[in-house]
């Protein structure tokens, strides 16, 4: 697959913080710390935890004395935690890429974006700690055709050797 081993867009840090169950679900209600990251056609939502995305919480070390050194934050920014990875409306990618339908996609992603995407995702969930992928809207898009039903299973079979779950 073209997109194997393609580095995720966007900074990736790898230090995990510890927030505790009450805060993470104050913070992804209130929906701090979330950055969306497009990803070709799917999105990757970096969920952060630490203190500078809670409203009241101080983004700058208190002001010191002259006489005491700078105190240093305990964490400088952000950490990204995990990812998700949203895969929407894949039903004209299992289309397109059948043999009996228009090859739309074939210059730039081969056939099969929906393969693409997929790999792309398996080949990053370790890395990106992706504990699962979304899959948004329609898989196909003519439920009759069996051609576009086995685009869309061999794309997410991708997901499934690589125990990605969806």
């Amino acid at each position: 697959m073209k997109n194997e081993g393609v580095p995720a867009t966007g900074p990736v840090i790898t230090d995990d913080i510890s927030v505790s169950d009450s805060r993470r679900r104050s913070l992804l209600k209130a929906g701090f710390g979330a950055t969306l990251l497009p990803i070709g056609g799917s999105v990757l939502l970096s969920a952060c935890g630490g203190e500078l995305g809670v409203p009241g919480a101080a983004t700058q070390p208190p002001a010191q004395s002259p006489d005491q050194p700078p105190v240093q934050p305990d964490m400088p920014g952000l950490v990204s935690s995990f990812a998700l990875a949203v895969l929407p409306d894949t039903q004209f990618y299992a289309r397109y890429a059948t043999l009996d339908e228009n090859r739309q996609f074939t210059r730039k992603y081969g056939s099969e974006p929906f393969r693409a995407q997929t790999q792309w995702v398996a080949s990053n969930a370790a890395a990106l700690n992706i504990p699962f992928l979304i899959h948004l809207g329609d898989v196909v898009d003519q439920q009759n055709k069996e051609a576009q039903w086995m685009v869309a299973h061999s794309a997410m079979q991708v997901l499934e050797s690589a125990k990605v779950p969806y």
